[in-house]
């Protein structure tokens, strides 16, 4: 069906669901079965998720029909996650002439977890005020494996995606998908991930399918993602991304710093 949703000051916009801390019992997800257009646009919050707002729980997108445009947050202008997870794997948030804005995450702002964008989910033509023209991640892990992040920008750093560990080791893993055309006025056009200064933790980050992704005799084969059976044979597509400073595609700054397959 399709649906539009009224703006509200707080958190999240339209949806704002809360669950109990260190339980993860807070969800939000669409029927992939139903029909029409699910439409999350053109709504606000002061704080956390303009359009969604999840707090101890996670965020599922794997509905073709679902959009989330066109809203405003300081934190999360599409989507904010709140210790919990934000995946992807269809539908979009943003879209051309419909951007969702914040000051950091333009589309998705999850802080204290994890994000996994793949087969077909598209984060597309959000602002970011700050960092994050897509996504911003505090504290927390990225994968993509699949998916497209493009259009973005970032009127500082991360014109696609941001991850900062400011207390807490990150990784962030990029084996396949496109992230395209994004731009950032600071570094990173692509994606940024930084540490914060003086700080301990590690940052560990993964370009393409690695040797842990390749048999015998150097060929490569499936790689699996966790216990969400998700594979890849292909390397991502990092192309057309813009900075005005440092790292055009890419910028890495930290202390404790590994980069595998550059």
């Amino acid at each position: 069906q399709d649906s539009s949703v009224s703006a509200f000051d707080g958190f999240g916009g339209a949806i704002y669901i809360s669950g109990t801390a260190n339980d993860d019992d807070a969800s939000f997800s669409v029927d992939t079965s139903s029909t029409g257009t699910v439409l999350i646009n053109q709504n606000s919050s002061k704080t956390y998720g303009g359009g969604v707002c999840i707090n101890n729980g996670y965020f599922t997108m794997d509905g073709t029909n679902v959009k989330v445009t066109n809203n405003t947050a300081l934190n999360g202008g599409g989507v904010a996650v709140m210790a919990g997870d934000f995946n992807i794997s269809k539908g979009s948030i943003g879209e051309e002439g419909n951007a969702n804005t914040a000051e950091n995450g333009g589309g998705v702002y999850v802080q204290g977890g994890n994000v996994l964008i793949y087969e077909d989910g598209a984060i597309k033509n959000n602002i970011a005020n700050s960092n994050g023209g897509g996504v911003y991640v505090l504290n927390g892990n990225l994968t993509m494996i699949g998916g497209t992040v493009e259009n973005n920008s970032a009127n500082k750093d991360g014109g696609g995606l941001f991850v900062s560990a400011e207390d807490k080791d990150v990784s962030v893993e990029i084996l396949s998908g496109a992230i395209r055309n994004n731009s950032s006025k600071g570094s990173g056009g692509a994606f940024a991930v930084v540490g914060r200064s003086g700080g301990t933790e590690n940052i560990t980050v993964t370009l393409g399918v690695n040797k842990a992704h390749l048999d015998a005799n150097g060929n490569r084969i499936e790689c699996k993602h966790g216990k969400d059976e998700i594979y890849t044979t292909t390397c991502p597509n990092i192309t057309f991304n813009t900075a005005s400073t440092s790292g055009g595609a890419i910028y890495i700054d930290g202390e404790g710093l590994f980069v595998n397959n550059t």
